[in-house]
């Protein structure tokens, strides 16, 4: 069960004060065929980041300084962004040049909250940018060695949900040809192209 704290962060861009609130507690129930995991209770995803309701920098919560008053005035509460908030992260990452495989993840944690909070319009969204700058980060060369073969699963998965069985079946092959793949990421390689070939893009639970 997810369970709140409330909190009062200082924005290090604009130095204003803006209410938030950080994950007391949470209770994973499994994961999706695309690796989000599944909670009970309250989507707990929008509760990782920040955004500052008045500049709209968002990052993770060291990022931000604690404050350590309150105002005598009414605060500006970063709630109202949501799953936004990772579209927010991802774009402060491409406007600081960072690695494309982690404005992939960050999309990719994006749709995962998206689809927690019932959004699906944004999930589809998310689905594609995180495709596009995932395959990005291969094309450049800037996936981590040994996080490729769940990143090439993650292509296939995302393929497959899109309805590009082809392309999805030839992501799941590859991942058997990394040395370093688990086998439970084998197995579920193959088992997701077995729904790839039968024309299944229906998400699953795990």
């Amino acid at each position: 069960m997810t369970t709140l704290i409330p909190i009062h962060l200082k924005c290090p861009r604009c130095g204003k004060v803006f209410l938030s609130s950080v994950l007391a507690s949470t209770g994973s129930i499994g994961i999706y065929s695309d690796l989000c995991r599944r909670f009970s209770g309250l989507n707990p995803l929008p509760y990782l980041i920040h955004t500052c309701p008045y500049c709209t920098l968002t990052g993770y919560r060291d990022e931000f300084a604690r404050a350590s008053f309150i105002e005598n005035k009414p605060l500006l509460s970063d709630q109202e962004f949501g799953c936004k908030k990772y579209e927010f992260l991802a774009a402060r990452y491409a406007n600081e040049n960072k690695n494309p495989y982690e404005i992939a993840k960050v999309y990719h944690m994006g749709m995962c909250c998206a689809r927690l909070s019932k959004d699906p319009i944004l999930e589809s969204r998310f689905l594609m940018l995180a495709f596009e700058w995932l395959l990005k980060a291969f094309k450049e060369g800037v996936v981590p060695e040994k996080e490729k073969p769940v990143a090439l699963y993650l292509l296939g998965e995302f393929l497959r949900l899109m309805g590009k069985f082809d392309n999805a079946i030839e992501y799941y092959q590859s991942v058997a040809n990394q040395k370093s793949a688990d086998d439970w990421l084998v197995d579920l390689a193959f088992k997701q192209m077995k729904f790839a070939k039968k024309g299944d893009r229906k998400l699953k639970e795990l």
